[in-house]
């Protein structure tokens, strides 16, 4: 499974930590750090680069104070997208 992460910062005291942390699991090539003025402008400009991004099988956006956790990190990313797939997954019964 071939990942991206996108990570938006605002000078969080664990932004270095973080963008660290990823590269660590998705290799330094597949990681960006953006530091836009709003939010807004983070998210879109987040948008534009996991739709030009070609080859990867899916892309993760993180906030900058959100530390990924080493162990099983790949284990946990299937499980979510295992989830995604289950029909039944976003069943709401009233």
């Amino acid at each position: 499974m071939k990942l991206f992460i996108v990570i938006r910062g605002a000078k969080e005291r664990t932004e270095a930590k973080c963008v660290s942390i990823a590269k660590d699991l998705v290799g330094e090539d597949n990681v960006v750090l953006l530091n836009e003025p709003s939010f807004a402008e983070a998210h879109i400009k987040s948008m534009e680069i996991g739709a030009s991004l070609v080859g990867f099988d899916y892309v993760i956006f993180l906030d900058a104070d959100i530390l990924l956790i080493k162990n099983n990190f790949f284990e946990t990313i299937e499980k979510g997208i295992n989830r995604l797939k289950d029909k039944n997954f976003y069943k709401f019964i009233v």
